[in-house]
């Protein structure tokens, strides 16, 4: 199965948060991200050290562009599974 991984999600593995730790590394599917989660991960970060370790987390990635037809089905998704529901699963 592959995965669109959103950016708080990279944060609590970035921070080691156990649960998320444990879910990369018994991933088989690709992982993804969003152009979108790019900039925010490095608009965060401050030290050179920490663009660093997002810059190569970044690239055991692909990345996938925002483009209208998926930000539609983007803020549909978070309609139908608001945030609170998603942090339960995690």
């Amino acid at each position: 199965m592959n995965y669109l991984i959103d950016t708080d999600v990279l944060i609590d593995w970035l921070r080691g948060r156990k649960i998320v730790v444990r879910f990369f590394q018994g991933t088989k599917g690709v992982l993804y991200y969003s152009s979108i989660t790019r900039k925010e991960l490095l608009a965060g970060c401050n030290k050179t050290s920490e663009k660093e370790r997002i810059l190569n987390l970044l690239r055991t990635m692909r990345i996938v562009r925002v483009d209208p037809v998926i930000a539609l089905k983007a803020s549909e998704f978070l309609n139908k599974y608001p945030t609170p529901y998603i942090n339960q699963i995690l």
